[in-house]
């Protein structure tokens, strides 16, 4: 038990030997150190069933919700290179760098920033969200498509009618 920083929750003798009248711990619940146990509780048995109790713990599990984030990407397909080289081209890029001297630094940083700022003036960007529980074949078209079945499901069972039972099928099978 030490070996695996395991602990016995159970405190109670669990058997009783009819023959010497003794009452041992013999049925122990091991759980982790880090584990938090809630409620221990050794239960009475019929003597003719078994000559053994039985034991039972509650543990408190902890809740892992579902990491979920946003995320922005860029849109290559979308970006207008041209207006893009043409801005890198037309920038002074000597004057201001010029102007930090010696500072390695800040020229790095400022460097970086115009870089993005014109990035960003010529490539479109678009902010998705991430959901780490998500296949990787899982994506925003399956679930808008899935959206989509769903408003029409619930659309035919509050109006069963030829349309909506149309619409609905079209829907699944395309």
């Amino acid at each position: 038990m030490n070996i695996f920083c395991l602990q016995n929750v159970v405190k109670e003798a669990t058997r009783f030997d009819h023959r010497s009248g003794r009452a041992t711990l013999l049925d122990p619940i091991l759980i982790s150190e880090d584990c938090c146990a809630t409620f221990t509780e050794v239960i009475d048995i019929n003597r003719q069933m078994s000559d053994h109790n039985a034991t039972k713990v509650y543990l408190r599990i902890p809740n892992f919700s579902e990491k979920i984030f946003t995320r922005t990407i860029w849109l290559y397909k979308h970006a207008d290179f041209t207006r893009f080289n043409n801005d890198i081209q037309n920038f002074d890029w000597q004057t201001t760098l010029t102007a930090f001297g010696d500072d390695i630094d800040g020229m790095a940083v400022f460097f970086t920033d115009k870089y993005i700022e014109i990035a960003r003036n010529s490539i479109p960007t678009k902010t998705v969200t991430i959901r780490s529980s998500d296949k990787p074949w899982f994506n925003s078209e399956i679930r808008k498509e899935i959206r989509l079945r769903d408003r029409l499901h619930k659309k035919l069972r509050k109006l069963r009618t030829v349309q909506n039972t149309k619409n609905l099928k079209f829907n699944v099978t395309k």
